[in-house]
């Protein structure tokens, strides 16, 4: 991987798998779970969904980006919102909200 920038924009918001807790006994319950099956599916079908051109209904994007920080951006908007608001009923300040979030 030596450090490619190109890489590295891909893998957007990539997750380590050595940062994921192991399972262990006590996560599992004895009473009502939830179906994974179904969460699975509904994931799926959001895939084909785009909600990234939502925020240029409000906002537009610095200058200073280029054209591979756009879409990383674009993208990483477009799964957030659809994992918080898959009916896309937010508002300007619930977007204004994440896109402002620096970590």
């Amino acid at each position: 991987m030596n450090n490619d920038s190109a890489f590295f924009d891909r893998i957007h918001y990539y997750l380590p798998g050595w940062e994921v807790p192991k399972f262990r006994p006590e996560h599992f319950t004895d009473r009502f779970g939830f179906i994974v099956d179904y969460f699975a599916e509904f994931l799926r079908e959001m895939r084909k969904r785009s909600f990234s051109d939502n925020m240029f209904n409000y906002f537009k994007l610095g200058n200073n980006l280029n054209q591979r920080d756009v879409i990383a951006v674009k993208k990483t908007y477009s799964g957030l919102m659809k994992l918080i608001y898959p009916d896309e009923t937010y508002l300007k300040s619930n977007q204004k909200r994440y896109l402002n979030t620096h970590w």
